[in-house]
């Protein structure tokens, strides 16, 4: 590795490079030089030359004179070892609570609220701190412990398992950081919304649920919930007009009957980038209420099938394989035989569908219904969550399994040796898409990192493979599959109980009109809730505090910066669009920004709310709002 730089500066200086950049285990995201170090190396530059972090080097480097276009599949992903542990899972799960805290704290500075910067600095820095590529993607054990040895500003100790748990420890600290954040941030907003005027009149609780999304949308909310004696006996829920299904687990009474303690589910409908509140309502009179459940469970022929307006299941009993994932819209069953499976050569090929298992019905309600299926895959003991919920278009599952503490032998090598979940799709020499930082791209090279989806297409009908922190994908012939772990014991073990969570969804059309990046990203992103009493306020039960509209785009971050409500989002079809935002606060001025954060165009506000704007193909915009605190 190190002993290619001579040879490379020799052979830049014979050619006249003015210019070379090193992307081997000293690439941009390792840590290694702290700024006093670079000092010190470049006082040397006329032997060595100049060492510029990437800033310095963009910022010194003069503007391009041309553009040139290139495919995704011109730049080269490598899946390496360690994306296939925790620690991936773990990333998401940070990042996409930082974002949401973020996105709330800035909405509730415009109330007056002074913002987190602070806060917010730290946990950034945190989640940074864990992006080195040492760090990030190579757990090594030999080669580990003698890289670290090497690096100035490695904290130590030097063994890589004391480093995952580093890693592990800043991951936590990360999103402890935002939940704070977001539960203040959530917390000032209920103290002004006016519970009081539309609520029921045996409203016990509001139940305000956040959207952190920029469409109106339905999703799963979950709550647990207190009571003193005597308040509750019987539970529903409203939103102030008409009762919603719901799906309740008493885990607690006391002497007199009253409920001490429960779990509610129901699916809530919130709009883009805001709230709604819905009411926790007592049945004084012990009525149950019954709604009719339109998920269904049945058990027949040697199987278990889960069914809702949208999809029917088939389980196979014997060994837990997905059989069949009928759209009943589309009128198409998108599984083949022998259904899906858990994979891996260890070095021979094992299938969890040669393997007994035993399934058994979990839950069945008026809101969701789920089975759950246990077995051995391989050694390790695995328990699979396969759910269906009343009004969501799509199949969730939850894969739980338990690696040995000191490391699991499994699937190690090239990918296809690795440990996947698979699925045998029911579609013939289709497009392969995956969604990656600002787009989704068209790719032919089986193997591909993916944000949060993959999808198989052949234009008319279309299958999605949804994630929430699975990094890896692989397309053979129809078979679509997760990468889940792969490691061997003092190389990249794969250690401990590990959850993969992901989901399926089938679409009309390729994923732009089957909308598969709004149904990845409501798979990631959760609707929030707060409980809070019933209180007048100055803000309506109701409310989206942004609405952005156009076609074709998304968003990547909302945050506040000064006295700007900073907006960055990137076209996705490759076509110029007409994009509009309107707020529900004041706007004084609105400029456009570059990545540099530069101005780059001033915008024009219209009835003080309201700002139209033009986004290029494939363009990524940050649009600055100066906004009045109310």
């Amino acid at each position: 590795f190190y002993n290619e730089i001579p040879r490379t500066l020799i052979f830049g200086k014979k050619n006249e490079y003015k210019s070379i950049v090193f992307s081997t285990l000293e690439d941009i995201t390792t840590p290694t030089f702290r700024r006093e170090e670079m000092q010190a190396v470049n006082s040397l530059k006329s032997v060595f030359g100049r060492m510029y972090i990437p800033r310095e080097f963009f910022h010194e480097t003069a503007p391009p004179t041309r553009t040139f276009e290139f495919k995704y599949d011109d730049v080269h992903h490598t899946l390496p070892w360690g994306m296939f542990s925790d620690r991936y899972r773990l990333d998401r799960i940070a990042t996409i609570t930082l974002l949401t805290s973020e996105i709330f704290n800035a909405f509730v500075s415009v109330f007056g609220k002074i913002p987190e910067r602070k806060k917010l600095q730290e946990a950034w820095e945190i989640l940074l701190s864990c992006q080195a590529h040492d760090v990030y993607v190579v757990p090594f054990d030999h080669l580990g412990r003698y890289l670290y040895q090497r690096l100035p500003n490695y904290p130590g100790p030097l063994k890589p398992k004391t480093l995952q748990k580093w890693a592990h420890e800043k991951y936590c600290s990360c999103i402890a950081i935002s939940k704070e954040i977001l539960k203040k941030s959530l917390q000032f907003i209920c103290e002004k919304i006016d519970t009081l005027t539309e609520a029921p009149a045996e409203a016990i609780k509001a139940i305000i649920v956040f959207n952190p999304l920029g469409w109106e949308r339905s999703d799963l909310v979950r709550v647990e919930i207190k009571f003193k004696s005597g308040v509750a006996r019987e539970l529903r829920i409203s939103d102030g007009k008409e009762e919603i299904p719901i799906q309740k687990q008493i885990t607690e009474r006391y002497e007199n009957g009253s409920i001490k303690s429960a779990e509610v589910k129901f699916l809530a409908k919130v709009p883009p980038y805001g709230y709604k509140t819905y009411y926790l309502v007592n049945n004084k009179d012990d009525r149950n209420v019954s709604i009719p459940s339109e998920v269904q469970v049945t058990e027949k022929s040697s199987a278990i099938w889960l069914e809702n307006k949208y999809y029917r299941i088939k389980v196979n009993q014997r060994n837990g394989a997905v059989e069949s994932i009928y759209d009943k819209e589309l009128k198409r069953e998108f599984i083949s035989l022998p259904g899906s499976s858990f994979l891996v050569r260890v070095p021979v090929e094992y299938s969890s569908t040669d393997e007994k298992a035993n399934v058994e019905i979990l839950e069945k309600g008026p809101v969701s219904a789920s089975l759950r299926v246990k077995g051995l895959m391989i050694e390790y003991p695995y328990q699979l969550k396969i759910r269906l919920y009343q009004n969501l278009k799509r199949v969730e599952f939850e894969l739980q399994i338990e690696f040995p503490e000191d490391g699991a032998v499994i699937g190690f090598g090239e990918p296809y040796k690795r440990l996947r979940v698979i699925f045998p799709v029911n579609i013939s020499k289709g497009k392969y898409f995956v969604d990656a930082p600002f787009g989704v791209y068209p790719t032919s090279k089986p193997v591909q990192f993916s944000w949060s989806f993959a999808d198989l297409t052949d234009d008319s009908v279309g299958f999605a493979l949804m994630h929430k922190g699975i990094a890896g994908n692989i397309l053979s012939d129809n078979e679509l599959s997760l990468i889940l772990a792969s490691g061997r014991k003092g190389f990249s073990p794969v250690r401990g109980t590990i959850s993969y969570k992901y989901a399926v969804y089938t679409h009309d059309g390729d994923w732009l009109k089957g909308s598969v990046k709004k149904k990845a990203e409501e798979l990631n992103f959760r609707l929030e809730s707060n409980i809070t009493e019933i209180h007048p306020g100055v803000l309506p039960r109701e409310n989206s505090f942004l609405k952005i509209e156009g076609e074709n785009f998304a968003v990547s971050a909302i945050y506040r910066e000064k006295e700007y409500l900073v907006i960055r989002l990137y076209e996705l079809e490759g076509k110029e669009k007409e994009i509009s935002i309107k707020t529900s606060f004041r706007i004084l001025e609105a400029e456009g920004r570059n990545l540099s954060n530069r101005i780059t165009e001033r915008l024009s506000v219209s009835d003080k709310s309201l700002v139209h704007f033009r986004l290029k193909p494939f363009e990524i915009k940050t649009v600055a709002l100066k906004i009045n605190s109310v």
